[in-house]
Formats: structure tokens, sequence, C-alpha cells
């Protein structure tokens, strides 16, 4: 197994839940040697690219650790003496638990996109958070590299980069490798991942092509409701949790072992 580390900083992330500052590619077969500077001399069938980079921006990942450290333990403790700190610690316990949940993957997690002969996949590991994708290589157009231009709300240029990626016949573009500086590393990297697509006997060859720019459209306002739909009900499953407990321990005036 070969590797090729492609390093790539950014002194401003383009966007916090996407940006990454490397890309690692993982170009594997056992038999077979791989430059990073020309085209794969022989393909076989067992030959699989791999471009695996962190989910978010390491400052995500920081600042939800620290959150972590810091309320963690002032809610255990609060819990277990609640007379100590006041009422209602049970109100933000559902919710801390699910931020934890989200620390732990901002952490850990990593956005894996792998192809071989037969299909593209691209998920985010270890921690369940998102569907991966998978694309059969019959339904591949072909591999593209593309210009991605940023708007602000003034529809002002912000930002270009390239990426490198597939376009299905339905005319889905998925990103596999990037933000790249220029056009150039974009290109090498779709000529890479075609020969590994077109390895072995198919039917059809994939072509790649400098696709047409386009706007990037991500919207993460759908994501941000539906946690914050989540945290929501669950301060309520608290809130219901915390009413249980003071009117049970209203009542009971017997002996407790917690």
């Amino acid at each position: 197994m070969t590797q090729a580390w492609l390093q790539y900083s950014r002194a401003v992330p383009r966007n916090l839940i996407s940006s990454v500052s490397e890309d690692e590619f993982d170009v594997s077969n056992p038999s077979t040697p791989y430059s990073n500077e020309g085209p794969l001399v022989t393909l076989t069938s067992t030959m699989k690219y791999r471009v695996r980079r962190r989910w978010v921006h390491p400052i995500l990942s920081i600042a939800a650790a620290i959150i972590v450290l810091v309320c963690g333990p002032i809610i255990w403790l609060a819990f277990r003496e609640p007379a100590a700190y006041g009422g209602g610690i049970r109100i933000i316990i559902p919710p801390f638990c699910l931020f934890l949940y989200l620390a732990l993957a901002l952490a850990l997690n990593y956005r894996v996109a792998t192809v071989s002969p037969a299909s593209v996949n691209v998920s985010v590991l270890p921690i369940p958070m998102r569907n991966s994708i998978t694309i059969d290589r019959n339904d591949i157009r072909h591999v593209c590299a593309r210009l991605v231009i940023n708007h602000n709300k003034e529809t002002k240029e912000t930002e270009r980069y390239y990426v490198a990626g597939v376009e299905t016949r339905q005319g889905r573009h998925v990103d596999l490798t990037g933000p790249q500086l220029d056009l150039k590393m974009a290109k090498i990297q779709t000529e890479s991942i075609a020969q590994i697509l077109n390895a072995g006997q198919h039917r059809h060859t994939i072509p790649t092509i400098e696709a047409a720019a386009i706007t990037d459209t991500q919207n993460p306002k759908s994501l941000v409701l539906t946690w914050a739909a989540a945290f929501i009900v669950l301060i309520l499953i608290g809130a219901a949790w915390e009413i249980s407990a003071t009117t049970t321990n209203i009542r009971y005036s017997g002996p407790r072992f917690w």
C-alpha cells in the first residue's frame, strides 16, 4: 500500500461544517506501483482510491470539547447533589447528552470517499451522523474537475476553489477531493479517479472533463433547524423529568438510596 499525502492549508475556512485542511489520498493495490506524478501503469479490479478528510474544521471540534470538559463535571455534581446546586438540573441533562454525542462526532468523524472499479462511496465515520452515498459505476456519466464559486448575501464573490468528483447520469455531482488551489491539481485527481473506475473489464469508459463552474449552494439551515428542534424536544423531556422527580420528592418522605 502506498500513500500520497496532499497538504492544503487555508487561512480562513470556507465553511466550518464542510471545510478541511488536508486530504489524505490512499491508493492501494498489492501488486501495482502508484505514481502521484503520472498515470497508473497497470490497474486491476482490486485497486481502490481512498480520500479521507476531517468531517468538520478542527475549530468546531476544539470548541465542542471545551464545552463538554467545562460543563460535564458541573452537571454531574449538580445531579448528585441537587440541593447544593439548586433545582432544575434534570432539564438540561437530556440535551447535554445529545450535545455529547455531537461533540464525539465532531472530534472523531472523517468523511471518507472510496473509489473502486465497481462504485463510488462517500460516508461519514465512525459516529453515525449522515447516510452514506453509494453510486454504481454504471450510473456515473463522467469524472470532472469543477470550479466552485461562493457568494455572500449581496451576491458578491467571496471565494473560489476547485474540486474533483463524479457526476451521475441524473445530473448529481458528488465531490470526492478538494478544495484545491488550482485547476491543474483537480485535473490530476480526476485522472486518478477515472483510472480506478476504468480498471478491469467494462462495457464503456468513463471520461474525464472540465465541468462548468457552479455556485456553492450548500444551505446548512435545514440541518441547524433539525438539531435545534431535537434540542427543544429534549429540553421538554428534561422538564417533564424534573417535574416528575420534584413531585415524587414532595410526596415521598421515606428513606432514599440515590
